[in-house]
């Protein structure tokens, strides 16, 4: 888009020459003219038979520049727009450099963001990293203990059965004394 832009504004300054080397051409042409008349006017002065003559070419010469003056005030508002249209683009090409030095700005911005997200997200992932081992450490810690204090339960049982069927017997063989008696 902004070569686009530039684009115009340089067929806008080509414009602006051509307009300005017609100018120059027109003065010229006018000061011909200008001068034309002039001679035309003191030839009809002097030369009584060319009166006439004179006087028709000057009429002729006079709708002439006339007709150029016409162009020169359409070329002048011509010009006069296209120096707005110029003068806008000129603007919005300045909004433009500034908006793409702005966007340049936040996509920098941006940048550094992302950068100390990933080294936040580098830092947070070595935590997790150090969670998970110390977890699974835990774990099996956990399960190391978890295994003995079944075989202790185990041990326990086994004793606690042990003590119940001796207890058993020595009363069973209280009630045989008591019953034989």
């Amino acid at each position: 888009q902004g070569q686009s832009l530039q684009k115009e504004v340089d067929m806008l300054r080509m414009t602006e020459q051509q307009w300005a080397e017609k100018e120059v051409k027109w003065t010229a042409e006018r000061k011909q003219l200008k001068t034309h008349v002039r001679e035309l006017q003191a030839a009809a002065k002097c030369e009584a038979g060319r009166r006439e003559a004179a006087h028709c070419d000057l009429s002729s010469l006079k709708a002439e520049m006339q007709a150029w003056q016409t162009q020169e005030r359409q070329w002048e508002e011509r010009r006069r727009k296209w120096k707005v249209k110029k003068d806008n683009l000129h603007t919005l090409v300045s909004s433009l450099q500034s908006d793409v030095g702005r966007i340049v700005e936040e996509r920098n911005a941006l940048s550094r963001e992302k950068r100390s997200l990933a080294e936040d997200n580098a830092g947070l992932q070595s935590r997790v990293d150090a969670l998970q081992s110390e977890m699974s450490a835990l774990q099996s810690a956990s399960a190391k203990e978890a295994h003995g204090l079944q075989q202790r339960l185990r041990e326990t049982e086994a004793a606690l059965l042990e003590e119940a069927t001796k207890a058993s017997a020595a009363q069973i063989e209280v009630m045989e004394l008591t019953l034989t008696g």
